[in-house]
């Protein structure tokens, strides 16, 4: 009979430590299931606001094209523009290069000419004086 009733109580309390065990599991299942959709929610949040922040980043890129666009083509004409005055620039600089060394020769070819006039003055002066 001893037997009979440590078995049972044996039984019993193997029973109660179940259910202490089984009560504790579904605890920790609660607590688990709990922190996970917390962690899920916060996730989501997360991701709402990365999804936002790449929405104004794209918002604000597709602005600044916008505004950028205008001063591209503003910039280019001026470029153009800079180019085509440089270039007349250039040729009117080579003109009065061309010119000045026309000059320059006229200058010489004149200087010439009086340095042989000269001489011949001075060899018609030497003439009469004789």
């Amino acid at each position: 009979m001893q037997l009979e009733e440590r078995s049972e109580r044996m039984e019993s309390l193997r029973a109660e430590e179940y259910l202490a065990l089984d009560a504790r599991l579904s605890t920790l299942k609660k607590i688990f299931i709990d922190k996970l959709n917390q962690l899920e929610l916060q996730v989501n949040k997360l991701s709402e606001n990365h999804n936002t922040m790449i929405e104004k980043y794209n918002s604000i890129g597709d602005e600044l094209d916008k505004k950028v666009e205008p001063l591209q083509s503003l910039f280019d004409v001026t470029v153009s523009k800079v180019n085509s005055s440089q270039e007349a620039l250039k040729s009117v600089i080579e003109e009065g290069e061309n010119e000045i060394k026309r000059m320059a020769e006229g200058i010489y070819n004149f200087s010439k000419e009086i340095s042989q006039m000269k001489d011949f003055i001075r060899e018609r002066t030497i003439d009469l004086e004789l």
